[in-house]
């Protein structure tokens, strides 16, 4: 990949870590989409920071 890919379908959409996995591997530089999942947690604000933060971690622990 030369840039970013944008992994839509994660989260609400029924895209689940193991498809992340499945489809891109170890690539660096994929973004799945959790924008719904965020959003549908507002207008608490901690609620969706928490939600981002439990998201990366699960993504960063997938890495490698």
């Amino acid at each position: 990949f030369n840039g970013p890919v944008l992994a839509p379908g994660f989260g609400a959409q029924g895209g689940t870590l193991d498809d992340v996995r499945r489809l891109f591997g170890s690539a660096a530089a994929v973004l799945p989409s959790t924008s719904r999942e965020v959003l549908r947690l507002g207008p608490d604000a901690d609620a969706m920071r928490d939600f981002v933060r439990r998201t990366n971690d699960d993504l960063r622990g997938s890495v490698g």
